[in-house]
């Protein structure tokens, strides 16, 4: 077995360096890994991950999303939660197995579930953002930040609640998008970004935004936001952020008003650009 996967994965390592991304995608996904029960679990997770990445490489995101279901992402959870319970009683508890089964040690270098849990919501971020599912696209970046090797790190956390504020922003208003703002806004991490904090206040507070105040105010963070609102995808997230800004003052003037006149409503801001 151990050959046999070490010969797929070499195989698709040299299509892939030779600018044969779909070939090399095709080349692991004619293993089923799922499938193999000696296989440890970790590095079928490891496996399955690299061809989700593949596949969204070469841009067949309706098959990374059928390979992404075959992970279970509350492993990542019971894996936080037994490491917690393991640091607390200071020993290691052996992974539970069936009594008759014989699982094999992983491959030496297969990643630990905690870097994998990464791994997968980055893949997943990407899968979303085809589809411009702002929320998940939050979502996934919360979970990545909500992970205890990531939280150590400032330098790691900190660019993931910069773009979850304005993923969940950039979301359509509603129940879940409203819970996940106040949710951010909550957070006492969010306390050392201030200027995406305001931000989010901004569209808690039921007052009228207007589009230039917006833009001077939060111009810092909205150019340091080079990778949300630059290339190909820039231009129609800044037009979804206008439209974000009209539902809110929408909201406000609802929640205000039982009557009002059109004349008395302020302009939508201009197109962006």
């Amino acid at each position: 077995l151990d050959l046999a996967l070490r010969l797929v994965r070499q195989l698709a390592r040299i299509k892939e360096e030779q600018g044969k991304i779909k070939e090399a995608a095709e080349v692991l996904q004619g293993c089923a890994v799922e499938t193999f029960g000696a296989m440890h679990r970790r590095e079928k997770i490891a496996f399955i991950l690299e061809q989700v990445r593949l596949c969204l490489d070469h841009k067949d995101f309706m098959r990374a999303q059928i390979l992404s279901k075959k992970i279970n992402p509350r492993t990542f959870k019971r894996a936080e939660k037994a490491a917690a319970k393991e640091g607390e009683k200071g020993k290691k508890e052996p992974e539970p197995l069936n009594a008759d089964a014989v699982i094999q040690e992983p491959v030496e270098g297969t990643p630990e579930l905690e870097a994998l849990k990464v791994t997968y919501y980055e893949h997943m971020a990407r899968y979303h953002a085809s589809n411009n599912d702002y929320l998940e696209m939050c979502r996934c970046h919360m979970a990545v930040y909500d992970t205890p090797s990531v939280k150590a790190e400032p330098l790691r956390w900190k660019p993931l609640l910069e773009a979850a504020t304005w993923y969940v922003l950039l979301a359509p208003s509603g129940p879940e998008q409203d819970d996940l703002v106040r949710r951010l806004h909550s957070d006492k991490s969010m306390d050392e970004l201030a200027g995406h904090k305001a931000l989010l206040k901004t569209f808690i507070t039921k007052e009228i935004i207007h589009w230039s105040s917006l833009q001077a105010t939060h111009k810092p963070q909205m150019d340091a936001a080079a990778a949300i609102f630059g290339g190909d995808a820039g231009a129609k997230r800044l037009e979804d952020l206008r439209l974000r800004i009209v539902e809110h003052n929408l909201l406000v003037v609802v929640a205000y008003y039982s009557k009002i006149t059109l004349q008395r409503l302020p302009p939508p801001p201009p197109l962006p650009g």
